[in-house]
């Protein structure tokens, strides 16, 4: 199972999708998969997509439904912990999945942390009873 799952809607994106893509491969963290959705191109979308990485997966979303419906479909395949979102015509820095995890990790150890320092101090924490 991979780490993180990059969600990419497409419609009639030839012109940029491949190299939408190959800044996905180009990632210093490569835990990742591809679960893009061609939302009814007429283009070749999904034949470039398709040829970038074996780590793209290309679903047909039959008729075009917009980029919402796109996006709905791929999160329901995805396999990924987390899900990244790049539209067809975007690009990412070779260090955005590695600095979006990292920050995430991040937040995980500090909440985990926060939590248990919550529980010890309730633990700890004088009773108090009244009596009436």
């Amino acid at each position: 199972m991979p780490r993180v799952s990059v969600i990419v809607p497409a419609f009639d994106a030839a012109a940029t999708v491949e190299e939408t893509l190959q800044s996905v491969v180009a990632q210093t963290f490569d835990d990742w998969e591809v679960v893009l959705t061609d939302d009814g191109s007429r283009d070749g979308t999904a034949e470039l997509a398709g040829a970038v990485d074996p780590r793209v997966r290309v679903l047909p979303a039959g008729r075009s439904g917009g980029p919402a419906r796109a996006r709905n479909l791929a999160i329901s395949q995805a396999r990924g912990e987390l899900l990244a979102f790049l539209d067809a015509d975007d690009l990412w820095l070779p260090d955005y999945l590695g600095s979006q995890t990292e920050t995430f990790d991040g937040l995980l150890v500090r909440s985990s942390r926060k939590s248990a320092d919550s529980i010890r101090w309730r633990r700890s924490a004088p009773r108090t009873t009244t009596s009436g």
